[in-house]
């Protein structure tokens, strides 16, 4: 932030990028793999990006699985007015381990 709180650009920490070209041509090749190997680390702790270099943002934060449950818990109350409503998994798969579907 600069000294009239304006962006003057993002820190990552433990940057990852999505190889969404791989994943495309396992596609077309018909195989199936899960989601997880397609993310490919960015080398170095840290990554700095200018806001003068950002033309867009595309960011994913995955919730840990117990704070997701309780926040849907909490979602469904407030839209039904049902109290005590419980949400679980169906699959133990963590979305980063999920197959992609085929387009």
């Amino acid at each position: 932030m600069g000294k009239d709180g304006e962006l003057r650009g993002l820190l990552l920490k433990n940057a990852k990028r999505f190889q969404y070209s791989k994943l495309e041509a396992d596609r077309i090749a018909n195989i199936a793999k899960p989601n997880g190997q397609y993310w490919k680390d960015i080398p170095g702790a840290n990554m700095y990006i200018s806001y003068d270099k950002i033309v867009t943002l595309n960011l994913r934060y995955e919730m840990p699985n117990d704070t997701l449950l309780q926040f849907l818990s909490q979602k469904v109350t407030s839209l039904t007015g049902i109290p005590n409503i419980v949400v679980e998994t169906l699959t133990a798969t963590p979305v980063s381990e999920a197959v992609a579907p085929k387009a």
